[in-house]
C-alpha cells in the first residue's frame, strides 16, 4: 500500500506525541472496560451500534467512541490480529505499484478493491490512507474528508494510548501491521531490527533521525491474550471432534 500519509497528520501527531510527550499523559485501554461496555446491549457504546455509526460514516463519533471502536475490536468475532492474504491483495498492490502512473479507471479500481479490504480489517491505517490519496487525487473533496476524518481519528486514539518510547508507555494497536503504520505516520523509518521484551512489547528500531529516536515500543499483550483464547477455544473444538464418548 501506498506509503507516505498527510503531513498535516505528520505534523499532528509528531508535535504531540513526541515533542510534547513531558506535557501529555497517556491512557492505557482498560480492556475489561472495554469488553463489557462495547458487549452491553443496553449500553450507547454496545458495539454494532457504534460499528454501525462508523460504517456509515458518522463524522460525530468522539475520541472516546473511536477508543471503545478500535481496542473493542478486540472483542468481536471477526477480529483477526494479522489477517491471511486475501485474493485481492496482488491486484491491488500490481495497481498501486504504479503510483502517479495509475488511470483514472485504474484509481477506481484500486478504491473499490481498497474499500473490500476494509470491511475485512475496518481500522487499518494504510488502506484508510490509501483511500485518502485515491479520493484526492481524483477530487472526489466529500469522500475525501470521511477518510481523513477516520485516519486523524484512529491514529489519535493510538498515540493516546502512550507515545512508545519507553516501554511503559508503549502504543497499544490491535494489530502488529500498526506498528509499521504508525512509524510512518510519525514520520520514522523502520531499520529492520525487531525485538519482542518480557513484558509483551515489540520494539521496532528506526533509521537515524533528526529526533534522536533509537525505536519504538508497541504493546501487544492484548494480541497475545486473544491468540491464547484463540488457541485454547481450537483445542477445545479439536477435542470435541476427536475425543471419546
Amino acid at each position: 500500500m501506498m506509503r507516505y500519509f498527510f503531513s498535516a497528520f505528520l505534523l499532528l501527531l509528531a508535535a504531540s506525541s513526541i515533542h510534547g510527550q513531558s506535557e501529555r499523559k497517556f491512557e492505557k485501554p482498560d480492556y475489561a472496560t472495554i469488553e463489557r461496555l462495547t458487549k452491553d446491549i443496553s449500553a450507547a457504546a454496545y458495539y454494532p451500534k457504534l460499528f454501525s455509526r462508523y460504517q456509515h460514516n458518522d463524522t460525530t463519533l468522539t475520541d472516546r467512541d473511536f477508543m471503545l471502536l478500535y481496542y473493542g475490536y478486540f472483542f468481536q468475532s471477526g477480529y483477526k490480529q494479522s489477517g491471511v492474504r486475501s485474493a485481492i491483495e496482488d491486484s491491488v498492490n500490481a495497481i498501486n505499484n504504479k503510483g502517479s502512473g495509475m488511470t483514472t479507471d485504474e484509481m477506481k479500481r484500486m478504491i473499490r478493491l481498497t474499500q473490500r479490504e476494509l470491511k475485512r480489517s475496518p481500522f487499518d491505517l494504510e488502506y484508510i490512507n490509501a483511500l485518502c490519496n485515491m479520493q484526492q487525487m481524483l477530487g472526489n473533496n466529500d469522500s475525501l474528508i470521511i477518510y481523513l476524518y477516520k485516519l486523524k481519528m484512529i491514529a489519535r486514539t493510538l498515540c493516546a494510548s502512550g507515545d512508545g518510547l519507553t516501554e511503559p508507555t508503549a502504543i497499544h494497536v490491535l494489530m502488529v501491521s500498526d506498528e509499521y503504520s504508525i512509524l510512518h505516520l510519525l514520520g520514522f523509518d523502520f531499520d529492520g531490527i525487531k525485538s519482542r521484551t518480557a513484558g509483551y512489547c515489540d520494539y521496532l528500531k528506526v533509521k537515524k533521525n533528526n529526533d534522536g529516536i533509537d525505536g519504538f515500543y508497541f504493546d501487544v499483550s492484548e494480541i497475545q491474550a486473544m491468540q491464547h483464547k484463540t488457541g485454547k477455544a481450537g483445542e477445545k473444538s479439536q477435542k470435541g471432534l476427536t475425543g471419546k464418548r
